[in-house]
């Protein structure tokens, strides 16, 4: 019997002007990887969003995001740049999407809520399902408290591809260290829900 062909899972970064779920996108991110396998090589893709094409779109602009965007050393990177409309971002992302499995974010729903948003504006079909949704983070942080009983370590890089880079590493760190566990997670039950 042949092995079937294991479908990749695929981390998202968002660089957002807000966390609600209307926030301006300035650029995507997205990873094509193999969870169990890191010699297995990834694609990936990146875009940068116009501004006006947000505002055109009807996306909103926190001021917390817009003052914590100040802060930041590579802000002209981040707006500087010339971007496509949002409308061609999303639709390359679902097509980048393709036929992974599994989505992985690295900050809770919001990246989540923010693209349903979008491509909900725009009649695009959400090209995951919704239970097959993880966060990184919260399993970086289950498996920094199972091994070290500390918070796991925050990642940023100097642009939004070495920043969901890095979020990559961190999360097949975490799931090695949950996969190795000797006892499981659910005190031995077969299903933990039911």
């Amino acid at each position: 019997m042949q092995d079937e062909q294991v479908r990749p899972d695929c981390l998202i970064v968002l660089e957002t002007l807000g966390v609600r779920s209307t926030a301006a996108i300035l650029g995507i991110c997205a990873i094509r990887f193999n969870i169990d396998d890191a010699t297995i090589p990834h694609e990936e893709f990146s875009i940068a969003i116009d501004p006006d094409s947000n505002s055109m779109a009807g996306r909103t602009m926190e001021t917390s995001a817009m003052q914590w965007w100040a802060e930041r050393p590579d802000i002209s990177e981040v707006f500087g740049r010339d971007g496509s409309t949002l409308h061609t971002g999303l639709e390359q992302l679902h097509d980048f999407f393709g036929d992974s499995e599994h989505l992985w974010t690295t900050a809770g729903g919001y990246e989540v809520a923010i693209l349903c948003d979008a491509f909900n504006h725009y009649g695009i079909r959400t090209p995951w399902p919704y239970w097959e949704v993880t966060c990184g983070r919260t399993l970086c942080n289950l498996a920094a408290w199972i091994s070290r009983g500390q918070s796991a370590p925050s990642a940023y890089g100097n642009s939004l591809v070495e920043t969901a880079r890095l979020r990559l590493v961190l999360i097949r760190a975490a799931y090695k260290i949950l996969k190795d566990r000797k006892a499981p997670l659910n005190g031995g039950k077969k299903e933990i829900y039911g």
